[in-house]
């Protein structure tokens, strides 16, 4: 059975070793709260249970928006980065830009919702009320949004980022501190333009897929760097 995008967090911020676990979008918690690690931060502008209530010792919450946090936080971040947030293009940018900034060299970037599954998932919206809006009827809460284009513009700029992504549920791509395997050869204004059909014709190159097994090899690797 494939692993869940979940299961897939814990392994890395458990394999990694490293004591941080920092969320962006975290939302009802679902993937935040069974992490285990020594420190987590939540950031979400809204959250969606009460974690004043039932929050532990090693969490830290951030009921703010994910440019407000990284524009007042006072500290690196030592471990993993999952970023959830808001599903836009230029949001997820600002959020891996940030992310770089704050993190320490054998920290790992995690983006949630980088290939989506059919051209209603991938509409560019405001937010997922507008996504709805946009799709109509047909719509089933689905939405990644153009979080690819992000994940393409940040291959075909970087050249000391190694970026891939597994499948899994709609798409978890990594973000490394390192050479890359490959640069995306595509212009930026090309990448913004694109629609759904042009990531589904070139999905593997656009976004460099690779199955479980590289991810596990991958993780090894970081593992016994990061010790």
């Amino acid at each position: 059975m494939p692993l869940s995008y979940k299961q897939i967090i814990q392994m890395v911020v458990r394999e990694l070793g490293k004591p941080d676990y920092l969320e962006i979008g975290v939302k009802e918690g679902l993937s935040f709260l069974p992490v285990e690690a020594k420190r987590k931060i939540a950031v979400d502008p809204e959250f969606k249970f009460d974690y004043r209530k039932n929050g532990k010792e090693n969490e830290i919450y951030h009921e703010i928006t994910s440019d407000e946090y990284f524009a007042t936080r006072n500290d690196n971040i030592d471990g993993v980065i999952f970023i959830d947030g808001l599903h836009t293009c230029s949001q997820v940018l600002r959020d891996i830009d940030n992310a770089l900034k704050c993190m320490t060299s054998e920290s790992v970037i995690m983006v949630d919702d980088t290939s989506p599954l059919k051209d209603t998932e991938a509409v560019a919206a405001k937010n997922i009320d507008d996504a709805a809006r946009i799709v109509g009827p047909s719509f089933d809460l689905s939405w990644c949004g153009d979080v690819w284009k992000a994940i393409a513009i940040t291959r075909a700029t970087a050249t000391d980022l190694h970026v891939f992504t597994v499948q899994g549920h709609r798409g978890l791509t990594f973000i490394t501190r390192g050479d890359p395997e490959s640069v995306l050869s595509i212009p930026v204004e090309e990448i913004l333009s694109a629609d759904y059909k042009y990531l589904s014709d070139a999905r593997d190159k656009i976004l460099n897929m690779k199955d479980n097994a590289y991810m596990e090899e991958w993780l090894i690797g970081k593992k016994t760097t990061a010790r």
